[in-house]
């Protein structure tokens, strides 16, 4: 192998890189073209999730000062409409490095090659771009392996402590969501489809938790219209707090398009001494957009139950899960399909299932790995 290259001993990385929770990147293999400016890449990804369709993911290579994208073609084991949970695929391909790159890190990124789910929670620096003065064949560009720790992911949720005022009103225009790591939804159970993409967000004060539910859907319906209505018997987006992650006391929370609410108390465990009569003061509102709607919930803390304090602190956490419920409409509007995602899979039919709830971290700063948007930058 040539100076400079990049290669991995046995093609495994330290740490898997996952991706949206549906492909992680197990191996690498590559070098750089003696006497070409381009980059030659094997990579091997293990089918974590079910794929929103379906759909052949992409990698991506970005390098310092600006970027370049290539697909990299399938090679062996499966075709790219057949991928299933547990797979190994095997892609590969070249990238040339654009004219003008600057000298820095070479970063590995997932997409969706029909852009129905973004890459989120693993972008990975997978070398480093340095000029080389070495003599005749001259590199003009070589890579460097990372250390084992650039590889590291992390599957919490994290709330960023806002800055500014948030208005509830479900557009997320104020800077402070734009600092917030975006979470997508997942099948709550291998296998489950989920046709339309659900992100999430969170940011936080001393006296509230904020919720942005960013949902693509585009027939959004609910037939319910008063308070604590069966809403989780038609289309609606959940929220499960455990503030002192027990798993005894917790709240549900749901609301629907209408800005509808049922809240139930739980106590005791999983659906046992359920307290309709609970009312929780939080506030919702939605707004539509073409294909979709945004959702934005403001939570008080005082009025959820179990709370360790009245109070949050940053790097304090509570136990929490969140859901979407998707009902998919014939022409004529009789429902023919339900759909589930949430926050974490649950792997089986039970969305009170505590012991599949994740955490949130309430963050004085964006967590890393968690970036948003789903092409590199």
């Amino acid at each position: 192998m040539p100076a400079g290259a990049l290669h991995y001993q046995a093609h495994a990385l330290p740490t898997p890189v996952v991706f949206d929770r549906r492909v992680a990147v197990v191996g690498l293999d590559g070098d750089v073209a003696s006497g070409a400016r381009r980059v030659s890449l094997t990579a091997w990804l293990l089918v974590t999730g079910e794929l929103a369709g379906r759909l052949k993911p992409e990698l991506t290579i970005g390098f310092s000062g600006t970027k370049a994208t290539s697909t990299l073609p399938l090679t062996v084991y499966t075709t790219p409409l057949e991928w299933r949970v547990g797979d190994v695929v095997m892609v590969s391909g070249a990238v040339d490095v654009p004219a003008g790159a600057a000298p820095g890190p070479v970063v590995l990124g997932v997409q969706d090659a029909g852009r129905r789910w973004p890459a989120r929670g693993g972008d990975v620096v997978i070398g480093t771009l340095d000029e080389r003065s070495s003599s005749p064949p001259r590199l003009p560009w070589s890579l460097t392996a990372p250390t084992a720790t650039s590889a590291a992911a992390d599957d919490d949720a994290h709330a960023v402590r806002r800055e500014g005022p948030v208005v509830v009103d479900g557009r997320f225009d104020e800077p402070d969501w734009q600092r917030a790591p975006v979470r997508t939804l997942v099948p709550y159970r291998t296998g489950s489809p989920v046709s339309a993409r659900t992100t999430v967000r969170f940011l936080w004060d001393d006296d509230a938790i904020y919720v942005a539910f960013d949902v693509d859907d585009d027939d959004p319906f609910s037939p319910y219209t008063k308070r604590d209505d069966p809403l989780y018997e038609s289309e609606a987006l959940e929220l499960f707090l455990d503030a002192d992650g027990d798993a005894d006391v917790y709240v549900e929370l749901q609301s629907n398009v209408h800005d509808v609410h049922f809240d139930a108390a739980f106590s005791g465990g999983p659906r046992k001494n359920m307290q309709l009569g609970y009312d929780l003061d939080f506030e919702t509102r939605t707004a539509t957009r073409p294909g979709g709607y945004g959702m934005e919930w403001r939570i008080p803390v005082a009025g959820v139950l179990d709370v360790p304090s009245t109070t949050l602190v940053a790097g304090s956490s509570w136990s929490i899960q969140a859901f979407r419920l998707e009902r998919r409409r014939d022409d004529s509007g009789a429902v023919i399909a339900t759909e589930a995602s949430s926050l974490w899979p649950i792997e089986r039919n039970d969305f009170h299932a505590l012991d599949r709830m994740g955490r949130l971290i309430f963050d004085a700063a964006p967590a890393p790995f968690e970036t948003p948007g789903g092409s590199l930058q």
